[in-house]
């Protein structure tokens, strides 16, 4: 009877061994199983965590390598902007310099046309005026006088006679050198002149009296007038043009030959 008690508590042990066992090989597998889930899910977040940062990386990536594209397309168009600048720059620079060569060519031509007109108004005062003269030329000359009192000088006419100063080129009336040491000849010459004058000069009617013609006269050894030249203009052709033929025509006294002289012409 104590071997079977014993046998039975023998097996009832081994009963509850082998029970406990599978008890304890029941949570081990369970506990097992748990930190096999635990781990499957931490590889599945390790997992997600890489992806997501791959995937941002890849992001980072295309935005860099977009980010890059722009600027380069960027700098192609800004390149191409300063290219098509340039390029109406040039343009423009070149349509300035043949812009500036046609208004150029207009102004020579302009001015080449002016002065062709001034040219031809030259002549053509130059031609009038020797026609006038030519007709104050072609005056009958006054009779040959030798008696000095029947010269009737125009009252009213007046005529300054100056010499001409080294180096002068121009008439100046507030300078006046009368011919003449003294003042008897200097009255002398004057009257000589005067009557030469009265016999040559016919100044043009119906014009103001207080018109005044200077002439430049040159008298050679000969007492030859060689050169007259209006030196002061009354501002009327006709007058100027009826000194200077009056002056082309004087016999001048021989105080006077050899000079260069002023004659003044006043009515």
């Amino acid at each position: 009877k104590k071997n079977i008690k014993y046998k039975s508590k023998l097996v009832a042990k081994q009963s509850s061994k082998i029970a406990e066992k599978k008890l304890q090989d029941q949570k081990n597998k369970k506990r097992k199983l748990i930190e096999a889930k635990k781990l499957q899910a931490k590889k599945a977040r390790e997992k997600k965590l890489l992806e997501k940062k791959l995937q941002d990386k890849k992001q980072q990536q295309e935005k860099i390598a977009q980010e890059k594209k722009l600027k380069e397309i960027k700098e192609k168009n800004k390149l191409d902007a300063k290219k098509i600048l340039e390029k109406k720059l040039k343009e423009t620079k070149i349509k300035e310099a043949l812009d500036k060569k046609i208004e150029e060519k207009k102004l020579e031509e302009k001015k080449l046309k002016e002065q062709k007109i001034k040219e031809t108004q030259k002549i053509e005062q130059e031609k009038k005026e020797a026609e006038k003269m030519q007709e104050y030329i072609n005056l009958p000359e006054p009779e040959e006088d030798n008696n000095i009192n029947k010269v009737n000088i125009p009252d009213g006419l007046t005529v300054n006679v100056q010499e001409k100063q080294s180096g002068s080129s121009e008439f100046n009336d507030q300078e006046t050198v009368y011919i003449g040491q003294h003042e008897v000849e200097i009255l002398k010459i004057q009257y000589e002149v005067e009557r030469e004058v009265a016999k040559y000069w016919r100044p043009p009617e119906g014009l103001s009296k207080d018109l005044s013609c200077a002439v430049n006269v040159l008298i050679d050894w000969d007492g030859r007038v060689t050169q007259v030249l209006v030196v002061k203009s009354s501002g009327v052709l006709m007058y100027d043009i009826s000194a200077r033929v009056a002056a082309s025509k004087l016999v001048l006294p021989s105080s006077l030959y050899g000079k260069d002289i002023n004659i003044v012409f006043n009515q």
